[in-house]
C-alpha cells in the first residue's frame, strides 16, 4: 500500500512539474531593458506589399523611438509615413493617429507594426499631446500662363513641354510626393511599337490595338480624338 502512494505521489509530482513548465514557456519574456531602463519591442503589420517590421523602444511607459527593420513598400511614398507618422505616434504615445494621404496601406501597416509591439509591451502607455491637422493658410496671389494640374508622368511632361515653348507654368500635386501612376508602376510608360518590344521580338503592336485597348479599359468613356492623339502620338513624346 504505502508503495502504491509512493508511487501516484511521484506521479502527481512529474505531472505538476510538466503543467508548471508549460504554463511558463506559455508567455514571453519581457527584453531585458538596457543600461538606461530602455526595453525594445518587436511588432509586424500589414502593409501594401508585404509586412512591415519594426522595433518600438519604450521608457517609463513612454515610446521613445521607434525603427523600420524590414519592408517593402515603394521608398518613395513610405519615406513620409516612416517621419512624419514617426513623429506623430511619440508626439502622442499612441499607434492611433491620421493615415497619410496617398500612403494610406502603408500608413495602416506601420501603425499596426507599431500597435502590436506596444501590446507585446503588455504596458499601458501614457497619453501624449494631441497631433494637429490644421495649420494657419496664406491667401498668395500668383499669375502663370499655364497650371498644370497633377505631377504625374503626364503633368510632368506637359509642364516641360510647355516650358520649353516660353511659357511661364507652375505643377501641382495635391499628394505628398509627386510621380502619380508612373512612380506606382514602377516607371513604366505605355507607347506601341518601341524598342523595347523590338527588342523582346513583338512586332505585332501598333497605334490602332493601343488605342483600343485604352477606350477598353476606360469603360469606352474617354474621349475619342483625345485617346486617338495620345495612341499615335505616345512613341515620340
Amino acid at each position: 500500500m504505502r508503495t502504491h502512494t509512493k508511487k501516484l505521489l511521484s506521479i502527481l509530482l512529474v505531472l505538476s512539474l510538466m503543467f508548471t513548465l508549460a504554463a511558463c514557456g506559455g508567455k514571453d519574456a519581457a527584453p531585458a531593458a538596457d543600461s538606461n531602463g530602455v526595453q525594445v519591442f518587436e511588432g509586424v503589420g500589414q502593409g501594401k506589399h508585404g509586412d512591415i517590421k519594426v522595433q518600438v523602444s519604450l521608457l517609463d511607459n513612454k515610446i521613445t523611438d521607434i525603427k523600420v527593420t524590414e519592408h517593402k513598400e515603394n521608398e518613395v511614398l513610405a519615406e513620409p509615413v516612416y517621419t512624419q507618422l514617426k513623429q506623430d505616434v511619440m508626439a502622442t504615445n499612441s499607434a492611433k493617429v491620421d493615415a497619410i494621404s496617398g500612403s494610406t496601406v502603408t500608413s495602416k501597416g506601420y501603425l499596426e507594426a507599431i500597435q502590436d509591439a506596444i501590446t507585446k509591451s503588455g504596458l499601458t502607455l501614457v497619453a501624449g499631446a494631441a497631433v494637429s491637422g490644421s495649420k494657419d493658410k496664406e491667401e498668395v496671389e500668383q499669375t502663370y500662363d499655364v497650371v498644370v494640374i497633377g505631377a504625374g508622368g503626364a503633368g510632368f511632361s506637359a509642364a516641360i513641354e510647355a516650358k520649353s515653348a516660353g511659357a511661364n507654368v507652375v505643377l501641382l500635386e495635391k499628394m505628398p510626393a509627386v510621380g502619380g501612376n508612373t512612380l506606382i508602376s514602377g516607371g513604366e510608360m505605355n507607347a506601341p511599337d518601341n524598342w523595347v518590344e523590338r527588342a523582346l521580338g513583338i512586332t505585332d503592336d501598333t497605334a490602332e490595338l493601343f488605342y483600343n485597348d485604352t477606350m477598353k479599359g476606360g469603360d469606352t468613356l474617354g474621349d475619342t480624338k483625345m485617346v486617338r492623339i495620345l495612341a499615335e502620338n505616345a512613341l515620340t513624346s
